[in-house]
């Protein structure tokens, strides 16, 4: 599930919520259109291959100095790992 929640030019909150691949993907494309995936080049973050732990930032102004899915850090029962994101301002 993708959870997206943007503020427009005039407060209208717009919020994206999906369970399905393919809407997953249209999510994140918006998403893209005015944030940058920082961890997208972590990996996986979840059972079967897939991401579903995002952290989006501004296009410019951070550089990005780590991004990790902390795949020993898992608790319990949890079906995911955490997603460790560093930046620089």
């Amino acid at each position: 599930m993708v959870v997206i929640q943007l503020r427009a030019h005039h407060e209208r909150r717009v919020t994206l919520v999906h369970r399905q691949r393919q809407n997953d993907s249209e999510a994140y494309s918006y998403a893209l259109k005015y944030f940058r995936d920082l961890g997208r080049d972590a990996g996986y973050t979840a059972v079967n291959d897939r991401r579903i732990d995002y952290l989006f930032g501004p296009t410019e102004a951070v550089l990005l100095r780590r991004a990790e899915v902390l795949r020993d850090a898992g608790v319990g029962q949890m079906d995911h790992w955490p997603l460790l994101i560093e930046v620089a301002l």
